[in-house]
């Protein structure tokens, strides 16, 4: 190589020479860089993983929790049906010393101009036991 043609390339071979060394260093800050942003997803992968696991117990804990309120209340509406049934009124009515209407007669209040009636269980006009007098309906 002549003296005119290394003159032409040194400034190449220079420019290459540190190019290169300057781009191994560039590479590492890079890979580093990289495996830094690597390693954060991981991580933060792992957190929300492991906030999702607590929260799929939680719902299952809620699940279990709410079937066996439904279980409760379901027993809990049986028993409160069976204690408003007619025959059970009756034997508890019966064991407090009560004893069944013959004839019910039911008040009917009207407004305050007009007068207040006593009316039989079986739509006619009741009487007042006491005068034997008819009561106005």
């Amino acid at each position: 190589m002549t003296t005119f043609q290394q003159a032409l390339t040194a400034p190449f071979v220079r420019a290459k020479a540190q190019t290169v060394s300057r781009g191994r260093a560039d590479n590492r800050r890079f890979i580093i860089i990289l495996g830094a942003v690597v390693l954060l997803g991981a991580m933060a992968l792992l957190a929300l993983n492991s906030v999702n696991t607590a929260g799929a117990f939680e719902i299952k804990s809620l699940q279990k929790q709410s079937a066996d309120l439904q279980v409760q209340q379901q027993q809990i509406g049986e028993r409160v049906s069976k204690a408003q049934s007619p025959a059970r009124l009756a034997r508890a009515a019966a064991s407090l010393g009560m004893i069944p209407a013959k004839d019910p007669v039911f008040i009917v209040v009207k407004s305050n101009s007009q007068a207040s009636s006593l009316i039989a269980a079986g739509g006619s006009d009741a009487t007042d036991t006491a005068s034997g007098a008819r009561l106005p309906r």
